[in-house]
């Protein structure tokens, strides 16, 4: 079975940062770097 390993290196990385960002999400700044994320995210899937 072959695996993309770089692909599951993104996917928990953006993982564990999106734990990081719930852990702050009682901010501002945190709801504006969830969209700049979100904005981010979708793009990039464009490209899969």
């Amino acid at each position: 079975m072959h695996i993309n390993l770089p692909a599951i290196a993104f996917i928990v990385a953006f993982a564990l940062l999106s734990a990081a960002a719930l852990v702050t999400s009682n901010t501002l700044w945190s709801f504006d770097a969830s969209s700049n994320v979100s904005t981010v995210l979708g793009a990039t899937s464009t490209h899969f």
